[in-house]
């Protein structure tokens, strides 16, 4: 599968349609898109020991602009199953699963966080973009998550051009 700028520009071209402007600055020169992440709601459900244990599973929802008080252009889901809590300084491994919905389709980004016990992020961390459908069909390269406030989020995605 090939997945080209001119294809990334499609997909932005679709968001446009519907939100009446474009997802990010993303041009067919471009291959960033930055998105806002709104979480609407958050549950843990607790598998194993009291407190945060290996098989907790976290999940998430919400909406997703293209500036922080923008129009929402799409949704999100998240899953984070902790894989792992016994990191000197209270720190836990989460498996996170990040799939984004918008009007061209869905692209999919997923990694290992390291993360304080029983908390959402706070710093940076980089995924790895395993894919997408519609107009994202094929995509890879990553995206970085940045804590903007404990419920909002920066992502910033480069893919990677097929050369």
């Amino acid at each position: 599968m090939r997945f080209a700028v001119r294809a990334l520009s499609v997909g932005v071209a679709g968001v446009v349609l519907v939100s009446g402007a474009p997802i990010a600055q993303a041009t067919t020169n471009s291959d960033t898109i930055v998105l806002f992440m709104h979480r609407a709601e958050r549950q843990v459900v607790d598998l194993g020991e009291t407190g945060p244990s290996i098989g907790d599973i976290a999940f998430a929802w919400g909406s997703v602009s293209k500036a922080p008080t923008s129009k929402s252009v799409g949704t999100y889901t998240f899953r984070g199953l902790t894989v792992r809590t016994d990191i000197p300084g209270g720190v836990e491994d989460r498996d996170v699963l990040l799939q984004y919905t918008l009007s061209g389709g869905t692209l999919l980004i997923q990694q290992v966080i390291h993360v304080s016990l029983g908390v959402t992020p706070v710093r940076t961390d980089a995924y790895a973009i395993i894919g997408g459908t519609g107009d994202f069909s094929g995509a890879r390269g990553s995206a970085k998550v940045k804590a903007v406030t404990p419920s909002e989020y920066k992502v910033t995605f480069t893919f990677e051009s097929n050369r």
